[in-house]
């Protein structure tokens, strides 16, 4: 077999295909961005003062910080790099600022 026979072969099957699907790279998905809009009065007056429930899941072995409201059950997940104290709490207050910058206090996590 010579270089010309396998130049001959792609001339006439193509390329080879499998070669050129597993050669893909992974592109960067983009980051949920969160649209904030008013909240109504009611919802405000009624549970205005949420309850947090904060737990450390495991997702393939990769740490996430999964909270979920009482009462207006909004969910949030985020990744944690490494499992010390410091890093959670930076996580915990990062969803703290959210629910402050829509107007809810949290009165317990």
């Amino acid at each position: 077999m010579t270089k010309q026979d396998i130049l001959r072969a792609e001339d006439i099957f193509g390329p080879n295909i499998g070669s050129i699907k597993g050669k893909r790279t992974h592109t960067k998905q983009k980051n949920v961005q969160i649209d904030l809009q008013d909240i109504p009065q009611e919802i405000m007056e009624k549970h205005g003062k949420v309850t947090l429930a904060v737990d450390v899941m495991f997702i393939n072995k990769i740490p996430c910080v999964m909270t979920t409201s009482r009462n207006i059950h909004f969910g949030t997940a985020e990744l944690v790099k490494k499992m010390k104290n410091n890093t959670l709490i930076t996580s915990i207050d990062q969803v703290i600022q959210v629910y402050q910058i829509c107007g809810f206090k949290i009165k317990a996590i």
